[in-house]
C-alpha cells in the first residue's frame, strides 16, 4: 500500500501530532512530531519494544 504523507490522519495532542502509517497486531509504524519545547507524557508500552528515528532537531528520551 502506498500512501501519501499528507493524507494521513493526524491525531493531534497538545504537546505532538501523531500520523499512524501502518498498524498490525504485531507492529505500529506511527510518525511523530513533538512540538519545540514540549515533553512527551511519560507512558509504558508493555510487550512492545520501540524504535526512534530522528529526522531534524533534538531530545533526549529517558528510559525507566
Amino acid at each position: 500500500m502506498i500512501r501519501h504523507f499528507d493524507d494521513l490522519e493526524v491525531q493531534a495532542e497538545p504537546y505532538a501530532d501523531y500520523r499512524p502509517i501502518f498498524e498490525t497486531t504485531r507492529l505500529n509504524v506511527t510518525h511523530v512530531r513533538i512540538h519545540p519545547g514540549e515533553t512527551v507524557p511519560a507512558h509504558t508500552h508493555e510487550d512492545e519494544d520501540q524504535v526512534y528515528y530522528v529526522a531534524a532537531g533534538a531530545g533526549f528520551v529517558e528510559l525507566s
